[in-house]
């Protein structure tokens, strides 16, 4: 790439707004733990998410317009227009990509639920119980003792190898 200012706009906008996404996200997840709202409400909390997934993805695609194609007077000319000019078609324009964009993120949300990439404090909370109910039923250490003495003794041999 060239330098151009519109480069180091967009590289500078997108810092910032991820730095912000993360600022946002992470306060919004204490929140909502305080509140309860992943357990009380799932439904509510998963429809806030989306919001959340939809705003930073616009922000993202209007970070990416500065530094690809218009810059930074094409933004604010877009703005304007927006505005003053076209300001019922813009609306409609800005609501029917947030509705597009929320359905995505729920497509998304589903995908990461069925491949299991997608895990609820209450999930990994029940999942810890589970796993300290079970490890009373973990072999003893002499029994785990000559199981890993075994697999480190193999594993040493094809590392020689």
């Amino acid at each position: 790439h060239d330098v151009e200012p519109k480069l180091f706009a967009w590289g500078l906008l997108n810092a910032l707004f991820i730095a912000c996404e993360g600022l946002v996200a992470g306060a919004a997840a204490k929140r909502s733990a305080a509140l309860g709202l992943p357990t009380r409400r799932p439904w509510l909390y998963r429809q806030l998410c989306a919001v959340g997934g939809s705003t930073c993805i616009i922000l993202l695609e209007a970070v990416n317009m500065i530094g690809y194609s218009v810059g930074l007077g094409g933004i604010s000319s877009y703005l304007a227009n927006a505005t003053t000019d076209f300001r019922w078609e813009a609306l409609y324009v800005l609501c029917g990509a947030y509705w597009y964009h929320f359905s995505c993120v729920q497509v998304m949300f589903e995908i990461r639920h069925i491949d299991g990439t997608y895990a609820r404090e209450a999930s990994a909370s029940a999942a810890a119980a589970s796993a300290s109910a079970f490890s009373s039923l973990a072999p003893s250490g002499a029994e785990a003792g000559g199981e890993a003495g075994g697999a480190s003794s193999s594993s040493s041999e094809t590392k020689k190898d």
